[in-house]
């Protein structure tokens, strides 16, 4: 594990803090003194590999596991370690499993805490792929690897492909420490370290332009740590609180970048081509952030309380460049116009609320949230290799890196009146405005309402109605924004007017464009006795892009949940839910080709084709999820307690497309993306003795997937793409464990 030199120095200054602590003067609090406590020992079975249903609980593995969990408090004051502390804590989950969690707390009453924690999380994914690339951040081809133009001319790839597994391991250690300094003030503290490590995927490729992309899927490396530091100074007295923290945080990837090579020939050339061509891709860059921070609020009266949350911070990276390229028969046109980014971002942040009770059925409340995003970092021009493979020496190539600032205000108003039969009526109105440095549009603005009405109109009921509205509506969208950002301008200036352009004129960003979007949600209760209740839930929500062209059209969500529980008798409880959940969505393009035919403004036929609107296809997508569920929990005696569950979810995805007349435009609907997954559990518990219990469980898990993106896809299927052939999961587990559980006093 790695541990940064001023993280070494944290830590001993948090260990020195706690070593001043001892003799802090105790106050009694809690239960009456003593211990108590259990540990479970016992074992697991998997019946097959997955990487579904053991994704991130650690039972992927087939086989048998041990299973160790403990849990113990302490409190006995002056009476812990030679009359030291007052009370402990300590906890311990999964120990035989791959994911684990530790905790450990202990201090004195009204003095100071210590903590301890510790959590390894193992999360697995879909490892039936295969990859000929062999090495962790620098990939190679086995010696005799047959290299083509396609990936169909790839012989002999059944033979040195190799299983990899997509397994990811975050360990995290974490020490705190809360110190009370006097009447009022505290201070708190904690330092963390964490790493991943792992193997994960991602896409390269060699190209000239867009044309001719030859890719392939790669194994990445995984090695991440993050460190975290953070102090806060708390005062609280009378009417006013204060928190004063810091944070500092560090990022540092293993891997600066990833290189491979290249499994195609004859497509580049001598200095591509395979075996001495080589490509890399930079991965994510070291970092560090620090973040002042002001929370505080004052309750001027019994009517007026205010609050405030500022804080700034600062994020910064400075790794060093990767060459224009690893391809060392490539001569880049330029050298790299500085060796680092040098990468600054200031990051303000400012809430206020007010929040008044002139009556005592009224409230009312003003909001206002305050952001500032400035990207500081330098702008400068790069005539980079493309692709790894073309090296332009024509300076109009060069193209531009586009730093992104945004400011936010936010003001919001709202008002709750009780109303009666225990019903109370809330009206909320906000307007919200950003600007923005280098986006499409320069300003949003957004009118947002809600009314909320809330109402127990009998003891056995209870209702809840909410409905909200929003209007956000942009300002001129510079269609051609990017495209001068990006592009040098002797490049621009070859370019037709009509043809300046990254994205079509028409097609809108979603997250820039006007809409107009509705909520609604409905929620009731009924519970007119101690045996049974009944809970409805439905929501339903629409996003309307009324000024967009091309681009996403309109959004629906709908959902509804109603769910039951039924006691039919004191020893017997059964719980039941179906859910319903769906979500459509509309999105409109235009098929060209560049040159003349990118011409996207004229209205004279014959159009080119970025302005025929008979260019244009529509696709629809309508994803659904049923959801069921039962539980059953039963006490069938003074010592034997049994539990059974069944859950099942069924969700499918369509999309539909369609034409509108162009040549070669095609609107097959794509295949129906299906999964299905039915879980049980069956669990008995026996009281052995008085403080020994057996437990007992089954679980039974069915996964299957029908992905048309993946099934039958191999390695080959796409000309241009090496694939790993990897399959939807078809998991069907049988999980069983058993275990004594032993309670300490």
């Amino acid at each position: 594990m790695r541990v940064t030199r001023q993280a070494s120095i944290t830590l001993l200054a948090s260990l020195s803090l706690i070593g001043g602590t001892s003799g802090a003067g105790a106050e009694p609090f809690g239960p009456e003194p003593g211990s108590q406590g259990e540990v479970e020992l016992g074992i697991g079975y998997v019946s097959d590999e997955n990487f579904t249903f053991g994704r991130y609980n650690g039972w992927n593995d087939d086989g048998a596991r041990a299973v160790f969990n403990l849990d113990y408090h302490q409190w006995q004051p002056g009476g812990i370690l030679g009359g030291t502390l007052d009370f402990l804590d300590f906890t311990a989950t999964d120990l035989g499993l791959d994911t684990r969690r530790a905790g450990l707390t202990l201090g004195t009453a009204g003095g100071f805490e210590l903590g301890l924690d510790y959590d390894l999380l193992t999360s697995v994914n879909n490892f039936t792929g295969r990859t000929p690339f062999r090495g962790g951040s620098s990939l190679t081809l086995p010696a005799g690897w047959v290299a083509s133009n396609s990936t169909g001319g790839m012989l002999g790839f059944d033979e040195v492909a190799r299983r990899f597994d997509r397994e990811l391991e975050r360990e995290r250690w974490q020490i705190s420490l809360a110190k009370r300094l006097g009447t009022g003030l505290s201070l708190s503290t904690s330092f963390s370290t964490e790493e991943k490590e792992g193997t994960a995927t991602m896409g390269g490729a060699f190209y000239f332009d867009a044309s001719n992309g030859h890719s392939a899927i790669l194994p990445r490396p995984v090695d991440y740590q993050t460190n975290d530091f953070d102090i806060a100074l708390h005062f609280l007295r009378n009417a006013l609180s204060l928190d004063l923290s810091y944070l500092y945080s560090s990022f540092d990837n293993g891997s600066s970048g990833l290189s491979w090579q290249n499994p195609y020939g004859g497509s580049f050339g001598d200095r591509v081509d395979y075996p001495g061509g080589t490509g890399q891709i930079a991965l994510e860059p070291d970092n560090e952030m620090h973040r002042f921070r002001l929370l505080g609020s004052y309750i001027l009266t019994q009517q007026l309380r205010l609050s405030v949350d500022g804080s700034y911070a600062e994020s910064s990276q400075d790794d060093a460049f990767l060459p224009f390229t690893a391809n060392a028969l490539l001569t880049p046109g330029a050298p790299l116009p500085r060796t680092d980014l040098d990468a600054e971002v200031a990051t303000t942040t400012f809430n206020a609320a007010a929040h008044y009770r002139p009556l005592s059925k009224l409230t009312l409340e003003a909001k206002w949230r305050y952001e500032d995003r400035d990207n500081d970092s330098p702008r400068d021009g790069y005539l980079y290799v493309r692709g790894d493979a073309w090296a332009p020496s024509d300076s109009r190539y060069t193209v531009y890196n586009a730093p992104h600032s945004r400011r936010l205000n936010r003001f919001e108003l709202e008002a709750g009146y009780r109303l009666p039969l225990a019903s109370r009526l809330g009206l909320t109105y906000s307007y919200e405005e950003i600007d923005r440095e280098n986006a499409a549009v320069r300003e949003t603005e957004e009118d947002i309402y809600k009314l909320v009405l809330s109402s127990r109109p009998a003891s056995a009921w209870n209702a809840r109605l909410e409905l909200g509205y929003r209007d956000r509506a942009a300002s001129t969208y510079h269609w051609d924004q990017s495209y001068y950002a990006y592009y040098d301008a002797d490049l621009i200036n070859l370019i037709p007017d009509n043809q300046r352009y990254t994205n079509h004129p028409l097609l809108f960003q979603y997250h820039l464009a006007n809409r107009e979007a509705w909520d609604g949600k409905v929620s009731v209760g009924y519970s007119p006795g101690g045996d049974w209740s009944l809970n409805v839930d439905l929501l339903h929500s629409e996003n309307d892009y009324d000024k967009s062209d091309l681009g996403l059209q309109e959004e629906k969500r709908d959902h509804a949940t109603v769910s039951a529980s039924f006691l039919p008798a004191e020893a017997l409880n059964v719980v039941f839910y179906y859910s319903y959940d769906r979500y459509q969505n509309e999105q409109r393009g235009r098929a060209f080709r560049g040159g003349i035919e990118k011409n996207a403004f004229a209205i004279y036929p014959p159009l080119p084709q970025a302005s025929d609107p008979d260019q244009d296809w529509k696709t629809e997508g309508d994803d659904q999820t049923h959801s069921i569920g039962a539980n059953l929990r039963w006490t069938i005696n003074e010592r034997l307690e049994a539990e059974a569950d069944y859950s099942y979810v069924d969700s499918s995805g369509e999309q539909a497309f369609a034409a509108f007349g162009g040549p070669g435009r095609d609107a097959t609907a794509l295949p129906d993306l299906e999964t299905t997954q039915h879980n049980v559990l069956l669990r008995a518990t026996y009281q052995l003795r008085d403080r020994v219990a057996l437990k007992f469980d089954y679980r039974y898990y069915r996964y299957e997937e029908d992905n048309w993106a993946i099934d039958g896809v191999r390695f080959d299927t796409l000309d241009k793409v090496l694939w790993t052939g990897e399959s939807s999961p078809d998991d069907d587990i049988h999980f069983f464990q058993a275990s004594v559980l032993y309670r300490l006093e």
